[in-house]
């Protein structure tokens, strides 16, 4: 889960370092999507990194499903797709 994004200049070497500080979350019940939501839940960060953001491969969308930190991860339709849908009703 994306946490926080910045940048850092370095004004001696004038080198600049995009970073972002994320958390990793737990997979919660199966590692394979359900057949109804086509989803996978996860929960219960594990651990935190902050690392370039560069080094991010692709993007999910989590869709909080209760009060305790439990998301669906809707790695199908881009967030701007989403937010359009959601935005819309």
């Amino acid at each position: 889960m994306l946490n926080i994004l910045f940048k850092f200049r370095d004004i001696d070497s004038y080198k600049t370092y995009r970073l972002t500080y994320i958390s990793l979350l737990s997979i919660i019940g199966s590692p394979m999507p359900d057949w109804i939501q086509g989803m996978v839940c996860v929960g219960i960060s594990m651990k935190n990194y902050v690392v370039n953001i560069g080094d991010i491969e692709s993007l999910a969308h989590l869709n909080s499903i209760n009060s305790h930190n439990l998301y669906l991860v809707n790695n199908r339709i881009d967030v701007y797709t989403r937010n359009e849908i959601h935005d819309r009703n």
